[in-house]
């Protein structure tokens, strides 16, 4: 029995990927000595601070501005290297008037963490600031979203899946009985989710049909969503969508797949980590 039906993000402001330095600059370090660094290893961005006894040091990005009325909502995922000391995660947001902190320099988890919440009303979001505060150590990113919001899953009565792909070379020796089993790799994860479409009034379409549609076809504008779900939570590139009618007086539902989404490979984590279950 699921507790909460799935989401998804839609409507991508700005979908930062972290896995890439292009078009980050620093902006130096403030307060007694603090020195920082940005890298990436193609999956997420880390800022070490070394040197400080305390201060912040941040990373600026230039983004396509775009007002906080349409694009109303973050989401960023993040971890640092100690549990509660040390180098802390902060993220702001910088509007063409003003600024908000989205995050403040009181963030901390070893394991990979989430914050969610809501922009300040019309705004014009014009740059985005990633910071690490207070004495040495790093902080990691993997992605900060800016997007119209989680869309969640109308009447999920049906089936929400996660497959798991392995690939296996069978090879036939002679003068063996039985073929030698050998793995080659495994695949992306696939998440299938099946919703009940009816509603009041016999009309299914609007809004919720219209909005699931909409998601699969501007897929071609998002590399990937986050999709969240009571077994595990994770960036998924949306791949098929079918909508059915079973007949006259049945309920028409939405068939949809999904595949994780990657820029690195899976083996140097755990199954935790890569599902959002720490």
């Amino acid at each position: 029995m699921y507790v909460a039906n799935p989401t998804i993000s839609y409507g991508h402001a700005l979908q930062e990927d972290c896995d890439s330095l292009t078009g980050w600059s620093a902006n130096g370090a403030h307060e007694f000595g603090l020195t920082a660094t940005m890298t990436t290893d193609g999956s997420r961005l880390r800022i070490n601070a070394t040197a400080g006894a305390s201060g912040y040091a941040y990373y600026e990005k230039d983004v396509t501005n775009f007002s906080t009325d349409t694009y109303p909502e973050f989401l960023v995922r993040y971890y640092t290297q100690y549990a509660d000391t040390n180098a802390a995660a902060k993220v702001e947001v910088v509007f063409t008037s003003g600024t908000q902190v989205i995050m403040d320099s009181s963030y901390f988890t070893s394991q990979w963490g989430k914050e969610q919440g809501t922009l300040t009303a019309a705004k014009t979001v014009d740059k985005l600031r990633l910071y690490v505060t207070t004495k040495t150590g790093s902080v990691y990113f993997d992605s900060v979203l800016l997007d119209k919001g989680p869309f969640t899953f109308p009447y999920v009565n049906g089936l929400v899946e996660f497959e798991f792909p392995n690939t296996y070379a069978y090879l036939t020796i002679p003068g063996r009985v039985g073929s030698q089993t050998q793995w080659i790799s495994s695949e992306s994860i696939i998440v299938r989710v099946e919703t009940d479409m009816e509603m009041a009034g016999g009309v299914w379409g609007d809004p919720r049909g219209i909005n699931f549609m909409d998601i699969w076809h501007e897929a071609h504008n998002a590399d990937w969503c986050w999709f969240t779900s009571d077994i595990g939570n994770l960036k998924v590139t949306p791949t098929s969508l079918k909508i059915r009618n079973v007949g006259l007086g049945g309920k028409p539902r939405a068939i949809m797949e999904m595949r994780e989404y990657r820029a690195t490979d899976a083996s140097g984590e755990t199954i935790r980590t890569r599902i959002d279950k720490n």
